[in-house]
Parts: structure tokens; C-alpha cells; sequence
């Protein structure tokens, strides 16, 4: 994939592919030609609507914004996202838009950072591609985007952290679209290990170190595979000292995911099983960009990194692992890998991390989609603080979540005969049923649950994007970080 290059200036440069924002009223400053456009092509300035028509020697693109007064950032990314497909034979692309849409009434949520954030963001998202797997890269679309505005510090600080925070997307979503046949445990954490600099450390548990430590739920999950597990730990450090606290994040490496030994039922499932480090890839790539955004927060990651196979040694339901802090868990469901592998390592992240609040992002259960649908994720939580942050980051970003509810009432389905408690999968508000599995391994530490299985991926090509992996979690994790402890 050849990455789009974001540029700002205050003028146009000679050459350029020009785009501007209108309105649905200001179509009568086009005089009589309106009429000829609407006419002939169906241009009426709704979100989206894109008309390209000359001016002398330059091509100009004229991009619908709606309603004056009604644009938000979701419609302005629509609008940009059809902009940046429209161009897709323009080598340099240059727009007003950001001056375009500030062009009306602006609540608190949608000022000039928000719109250049927006235009940054969506103008990235659509360009994406996956192309490691093709004979020859995918070379559509402008290979310069010049966002033209007088001078703002503010506005050229907020493009410039955009286009940093989306570096981090592209890697979640690159970790997410490869395949589980390439992106095996191994080198899952040796791209993790890449990632190490001066205020990123990184280190990496093999398979003698994970069984050292003791990590019988990754173990037990890992003893189907031919693929050795790993458990990667990442150690933020911002380069100023802090009195803020530090942030743990916890996600979830399955690189693939077939169901152990009670395999998935539907093929359609299996084709999709490669996304299962979903979580972990959101956090991978939010602790990529940290030290760029000098992030004010120490932060530390935990990953646990397997895939879920039916080998001869495979976990049976029945079986019995001692996770990482001791605790006994009888297995009822091999296909309900993650929350055990996720046990070991909020129960390390306790015991290591001296973190004040803890994270853990997963794509948990497929049941969630029912209760949040394809477009936002599912929190869960027992601190209202670390709640109302991420609910407040998730304002701020285009990683939207919803909060479900916490019932502890549920944790009798957990009780065992035989062991300290089970794996259950199947039980009423299942998603919420998971997090009470995990909830005691993290112990004392405040901390809230992010099941993100219904947002992780796209089966097919949308307005903002392609289908495939959507990076989602990382503005959110980079948003919630960045202002943690403050």
C-alpha cells in the first residue's frame, strides 16, 4: 500500500486536483449552472454527492456537505471518504474543505480540531489497503492530500497528531487482515519486538518462559497447536516524568481461532477466525504511536498470543488448567479460549504492572453483536471513573461504545464441581456473562472491559472504508491514555 501523504498550506499549489465543501443553499452561487448540474447530474449538495467540472486550466471537485448547520464529523468523513474515491486518478489533491465546513454555526463537538481530525482521519481510512499478499500493490487514488488552511497552530497540531494516531490504525489493521497461517504466535510477537525504542520496551515469554511462569490457561488453550505460545509484555515511558499513574492494557492474541476440539459449525466462521487478536492488535497499535504523541502516562501492555487448534494433545471439555494466580478452571467450552487466556494475563498484569486502572479488549463473544450491533462496541465494568473516561474518549473519537450491565448475579453459572469455577460460555447476556470470568483475576484494580467482536472487521466495502480489519480501538485507547491520571 502506498500511504497517502498529508501536507497543509495555506494556498493551493499549482497542479493540484482542487476540492471544495458546499452546501445545499449555496448551490445558487453557482448562478445558472446549479440548475445544469442537478439536471444533468443529480448534484444536490447532500453528504457525499461529488461533481468534478473544470475552472480554466484546474479540475475542481465540488463535495456535498448537506444541510447548513446539521454537518457533524461523522457526515464531514462521509463526505471526505467520497472525495478521496472520487480522485482516484488525481496524483496531488488539494481542498478547502476544512474552511468549507467550518462555514456555519459549530457546536462544542465539531470545531476547526475536530474538522481536521475528521478530514485527516476519513481521507486515510478510504485509501487503506492490504496489499502484502498481492503480486503488485494497489495504486488508486491521490498520492498527496493538501489540506489548505490559514495559519493555526491548533489545527495544524490536531492534523499532525491525525495522521500519527492513524500510523497506529494502519498497523492494527495489517496485523488484523493478515492471515493466521503467516501471523503465527512467533510472529505476532516478533513484530511486537520491532516495535521497541527508547521509551518502548519490549519483552517476549517463549514457550519454556510461559510454562516457567506457570500460565496454565495460555498452555492449556496453545496444547492443540503445532505453533508455540508466546505472552508479550510492552512498557510505556513518556520522556518527561510523570506523577501520573500508570495504565494497563490487556488484549486478547488468538491468531486463529478454529474452536479446539468443539470446532466452530459454520465454514463462514472459520473464514473470519483470523481477527480473534483483534484486541490485541488495537493495543499493539495504540502503544506504537504513544512516544510520538508523547503520551503523559506510563502504560504497559499484556498479550497473550496462541491459536486455538484440534491437535492430537488439544484441551478436552472436562479438562482442569491452573491458571497463572493458581486458580482452577474446568473447561466446558474449548471454543471459549479467550477469556482464559485473558485470565492469565490480568492476573500477571495484577501482580506486575503497579497499575492504577486496567484495561482488557477482546473479541469475546459473537454474541454481542445483538446488543450493540456492528457499529459500536460493548463496555463492561465495576468502576464508574475508568467507565466515564472511556465512555468520554469514545465522544471524541470514531471508536464508539456503549456500556452494558455489570450482573454479578450471574456468577453462580460459573460454580464447577470439580474446580474453582468454569468457562461457561452459554449463559443469559452472555457478553456481560464473560467479563464476571474475568473480573476476578484482575483482582482489586479498577478496571472495565471493552468486547469489541462486533467491530473488529467489515465483510464488505463501506462509505469510509474497505472491508477487512477497521483498527478499531486504537484512536480510543490513544484518547483514553492521553488524558489517564490527569
Amino acid at each position: 500500500m502506498t500511504r497517502l501523504e498529508i501536507i497543509t498550506r495555506t494556498s493551493v499549489p499549482s497542479g493540484a486536483t482542487v476540492a471544495r465543501g458546499v452546501y445545499i443553499d449555496q448551490l445558487q452561487e453557482f448562478d445558472s449552472r446549479s440548475r445544469e448540474l442537478q439536471r444533468l447530474v443529480g448534484f444536490n449538495a447532500a453528504i457525499g454527492d461529488v461533481h468534478t467540472t473544470t475552472e480554466g486550466d484546474s479540475i475542481v471537485v465540488l463535495v456535498g456537505l448537506g444541510e447548513r448547520g446539521r454537518l457533524d464529523t461523522s457526515g464531514l468523513r462521509r463526505s471526505v471518504a467520497s472525495l478521496v474515491r472520487a480522485c482516484s486518478r488525481s496524483d496531488v489533491l488539494a481542498t478547502t474543505l476544512l474552511e468549507d465546513a467550518l462555514g456555519t454555526e459549530m457546536d462544542d463537538e465539531f470545531d476547526a480540531v475536530a474538522a481536521a481530525t475528521s478530514i485527516v482521519t476519513a481521507s486515510l481510512s478510504v485509501r487503506y489497503r492490504f496489499d502484502q499478499h498481492r503480486s503488485a500493490p494497489n495504486t488508486d487514488g491521490p498520492r498527496q492530500l493538501v489540506i489548505v488552511h490559514p495559519p493555526d497552530q491548533k489545527v495544524t497540531r490536531a492534523i499532525e497528531r491525525a495522521d500519527i494516531v492513524f500510523r497506529g490504525v494502519e498497523l492494527a489493521r495489517d496485523l488484523v487482515n493478515e492471515p493466521g497461517g503467516t501471523l503465527t504466535p512467533t510472529e505476532f510477537a516478533r513484530r511486537c519486538m520491532a516495535l521497541a525504542g527508547p521509551r518502548l520496551q519490549v519483552v517476549v515469554h517463549d514457550f519454556e518462559a510461559v510454562r516457567n511462569l506457570g500460565m496454565g490457561g495460555l498452555l492449556g488453550v496453545n496444547s492443540g497447536s503445532d505453533e508455540p505460545p508466546a505472552f508479550v509484555e510492552m512498557h510505556y515511558t513518556p520522556a518527561k516524568e510523570s506523577d501520573r499513574p500508570r495504565l494497563a492494557l490487556v488484549g486478547k492474541g488468538i491468531t486463529y481461532d478454529s474452536g479446539g476440539v468443539m470446532l466452530k459449525q459454520k465454514a463462514s466462521s472459520l473464514l473470519a477466525m483470523k481477527n480473534d487478536m483483534g484486541g490485541a492488535a488495537a493495543i499493539i497499535g495504540a502503544m506504537s504511536v504513544f512516544a510520538d504523541l508523547d503520551v503523559p502516562a506510563p502504560v504497559s501492555a499484556y498479550l497473550p498470543m496462541t491459536d486455538n487448534m484440534s491437535g492430537g494433545g488439544a484441551y478436552r471439555p472436562g479438562d482442569v488448567l491452573r491458571m497463572y494466580d493458581g486458580t482452577t478452571v474446568e473447561v466446558l467450552d474449548t471454543d471459549a479460549e479467550g477469556r482464559i487466556v485473558l485470565g492469565d494475563a490480568l492476573a500477571y498484569a495484577r501482580k506486575h504492572s503497579g497499575a492504577s486502572a486496567a484495561l482488557s479488549v477482546a473479541t469475546l463473544t459473537g454474541t454481542a453483536i445483538h446488543a450493540t450491533g456492528v457499529e459500536i462496541a460493548a463496555l463492561i465494568g465495576r468502576d464508574e471513573n475508568v467507565i466515564d473516561g472511556l465512555l468520554s474518549a469514545s465522544r471524541r473519537c470514531s471508536d464508539r461504545l456503549w456500556q452494558l450491565p455489570r450482573v454479578p448475579e450471574y456468577r453462580f453459572l460459573l460454580k464447577s464441581s470439580i474446580a474453582d469455577m468454569t468457562n461457561r460460555s452459554e449463559a443469559p447476556a452472555a457478553t456481560s456473562f464473560a467479563a464476571l470470568f474475568l473480573e476476578p483475576f484482575i483482582g482489586d484494580i479498577p478496571w472495565a472491559h471493552i468486547d469489541m467482536a462486533a467491530v473488529a472487521t467489515r465483510d464488505r466495502d463501506t462509505p469510509d472504508g474497505p472491508a477487512g480489519a477497521r483498527g478499531w480501538g486504537v484512536e480510543l485507547l490513544v484518547e483514553y491514555a492521553s488524558v489517564f491520571g490527569s
